[in-house]
């Protein structure tokens, strides 16, 4: 679950759900009551993992997966 939290008045609170494997949606992030930037989440993790050290991805992706034998 994604959230982001306008002060308000009135609050207001926007969710996202998301589930492992989906794409990022962008989200506002919120710097005074009713004024916000879009955050591009997915644009932002993708530049992120590109630039993350190859021996560290494979820590956290685990093995590779191997297709069976026929």
């Amino acid at each position: 679950m994604l959230a982001s939290y306008d002060a308000g008045p009135p609050r207001v609170a926007y969710f996202e759900p998301v589930a492992v494997g989906d794409v990022l949606p962008d989200m506002p992030l919120f710097l005074r009551p009713e004024i916000y930037v879009p955050a591009p989440l997915e644009a932002t993790y993708q530049t992120t993992w590109k630039g993350f050290p190859n021996v560290l991805k494979r820590l956290l992706e685990g093995p590779a997966e191997t297709s069976p034998q026929m």
